[in-house]
């Protein structure tokens, strides 16, 4: 994969996400405001971006204290403006 510029990169808000999958696929929906886009990835693929994602948890926690989950599903404020 090519290298990504976040600094420029386009970004939403997600505020909510659901996952499902299949024998041969997951399925991810990520839901920004009234808008939904799905995924589909390979199992392989999924599995190497949980690890990915839980080391980069690690990561934050590590520079910015633990993440509290408690209330995720409401009260988020985006931090982009549309």
């Amino acid at each position: 994969m090519q290298n990504v510029d976040f600094d420029t990169l386009p970004m939403l808000f997600c505020n909510g996400a659901q996952i499902n999958f299949g024998k041969h696929q997951f399925v991810i929906a990520l839901r920004a405001g009234q808008n939904i886009s799905g995924f589909a990835l390979p199992p392989e693929l999924m599995k190497s971006i949980v690890e990915i994602w839980s080391e980069k948890v690690k990561e934050y926690e590590t520079q910015f204290g633990k993440i509290d989950t408690a209330g995720t599903e409401t009260g988020i404020q985006s931090p982009y403006t549309a």
